[in-house]
């Protein structure tokens, strides 16, 4: 459900003041941390065609059917990524055989993970259907340092 809402803009501070004291009583005190739930913790050599074909079918995705979104474990980024359209960022891992997969991390350009530590990765996958070609890419969703314990 959504809902809009018009407030003259002298009058916006005191809008988001009071609209986050509302919320803040609504669910009963201090706002929860936001959480993210993965459908499962995946290799990289484990992200293959078969696995996209097997994600095929559990479409349609939605409301009552949300996209499986996986964690990778420990993922080393080996060149810096590229940020595009001032936003966006591009970026690659390659599997235990050399294999290189990309992936594309929108609007989170002012949140780069850094190069040559293992970071965590949790992404969505999808076919990028571009030039005629059909590639398999990784959707970031976030990503963390890997906790060292």
């Amino acid at each position: 459900m959504a809902v809009g809402v018009s407030v003259p803009k002298a009058q916006l501070e005191e809008f988001r003041e009071r609209f986050a004291e509302a919320v803040t009583q609504h669910v009963g005190g201090a706002l929860l941390e936001s959480c993210l739930n993965l459908s499962a913790w995946l290799t990289v050599d484990q992200i293959r065609e078969q696995l996209m074909d097997e994600l095929e079918e559990l479409h349609p995705f939605g409301q009552g059917n949300p996209e499986p979104v996986f964690g990778l474990r420990s993922v080393v980024l080996r060149q810096r990524p590229e940020i595009f359209k001032g936003q966006h960022f591009r970026f690659s891992i390659d599997d235990s055989r050399g294999r290189r997969l990309f992936g594309v991390a929108w609007k989170m350009a002012k949140r780069v993970p850094p190069t040559g530590v293992p970071i965590d990765l949790a992404v969505e996958l999808a076919w990028n259907h571009f030039n005629d070609r059909k590639l398999l890419q990784l959707e970031l969703i976030d990503w963390r340092l890997t906790p060292t314990n």
